[in-house]
């Protein structure tokens, strides 16, 4: 990137840091909009992105945060748990199981928490280039798209 933002991808997440601007920041805000983004979060020093999901296209839910404070900013981005699905997919055992006939559905549950619990435990979500294994594509082109969006948005500060 040319805008002077260090990239660092720590695993849960990607972030980004560098000096900005409030324009960069709305411009960086309008990019993430225009990507599908939906904005939870709207403070004066605090914005955050949440994007669904599009499991078809094997796309993963994504989040990104910015804060900033003074003429730094601080972007974290990352692919994110989406703990209502695992928590729906549990409970929904613990209701269909018994009524369905199964003998020992009570050894079909522990191993369907376990199974979602090993599904997030200890795995990367951060969007690095190199990603490999889980959501690697996704991660991958997410990676891509946010460098460009924040290079792209705070690329007018640099040359001014």
């Amino acid at each position: 990137m040319n805008t002077g933002f260090a990239i660092r991808h720590l695993g849960r997440r990607s972030e980004a840091t560098g000096k900005g601007k409030a324009a960069g920041v709305g411009r960086l805000r309008s990019a993430l909009l225009a990507m599908g983004f939906h904005q939870t979060v709207d403070q004066a020093e605090h914005l955050e992105f949440r994007r669904r999901p599009y499991l078809l296209q094997d796309d993963w839910p994504m989040q990104v945060t910015v804060r900033t404070s003074g003429r730094d900013v601080k972007v974290t981005y990352g692919a994110f748990i989406p703990w209502p699905w695992i928590l729906g997919f549990v409970a929904s055992i613990v209701v269909v199981l018994p009524f369905a006939g199964i003998l020992r559905a009570d050894l079909i549950f522990v191993a369907a928490a376990l199974a979602a619990a090993l599904a997030v435990l200890n795995r990367e979500f951060d969007c690095r280039p190199n990603a490999t294994y889980w959501q690697k594509a996704s991660r991958r082109r997410w990676g891509e798209a946010l460098e460009a969006a924040i290079d792209q948005a705070f690329a007018r500060e640099t040359r001014s």
